[in-house]
């Protein structure tokens, strides 16, 4: 629906969804199925039990190979160890754009290694993933028991707390003619992790 001439979007990093992409179905309950609609009017699929309106968002997974390969990726070598995929997925010349400055693949693989560490059972979740052509959105979550030191977090070595911590990253991608992953914008909320890991706040 257009409303005197502009059309409503949400933004996910740098992926610009009409709001029309969003649609829902009302039971007689009030309880909706919610679903989006990709480019070219494709439906992407939704992953997560029906949501009632009022509550948080729901967590969209496109059924693109791209969004299939995140999972994989984070599962399989970012969670857990797995140095030949993990160099197989980044391009050479890949560049990591977070908060507090860039990093190169080998910075990134050494920052997993840190959150590996220091968290054990170390989890990412795709909560939501949209793709668009080369660029893929995604909103993520993760999460580990903090029992070792974190040696590589926003303000160097924290020692561990021994309790479950959980925080939320965005992230927006962009793949080479490849395939293969080449550059990363990042968004976190720092503070928010800082507090989580039982730093205290000057």
């Amino acid at each position: 629906m257009r409303y005197g001439g502009w059309v409503p979007v949400v933004a996910i990093g740098r992926i610009v969804v009409p709001v029309a992409a969003f649609t829902s179905s009302l039971g007689s309950d009030g309880i909706g199925s919610v679903g989006v609609v990709g480019k070219r009017g494709i439906p992407l699929t939704h992953k997560g039990k029906s949501t009632s309106i009022g509550s948080s968002m729901p967590g969209y997974i496109s059924d693109r190979p791209l969004a299939k390969g995140l999972i994989c990726i984070g599962e399989e070598a970012n969670a857990r160890e797995n140095d030949s995929m993990l160099r197989a997925y980044f391009a050479e010349d890949y560049v990591f754009h977070g908060p507090t400055g860039d990093l190169n693949f080998e910075q990134l693989r050494s920052y997993f290694a840190s959150l590996r560490a220091a968290f054990s059972d170390f989890r990412i979740v795709r909560e939501q993933i949209i793709v668009d052509g080369d660029h893929l959105a995604a909103r993520n979550t993760f999460s580990g028991l903090f029992t070792h030191v974190f040696t590589q977090s926003p303000i160097g070595p924290v020692k561990p707390t021994g309790k479950p911590v959980q925080w939320e990253v965005i992230n927006t991608f962009r793949y080479n003619p490849n395939g293969r992953l080449a550059e990363e914008w990042v968004q976190t909320d720092y503070r928010s992790l800082l507090e989580k890991l039982g730093v205290q706040s000057a």
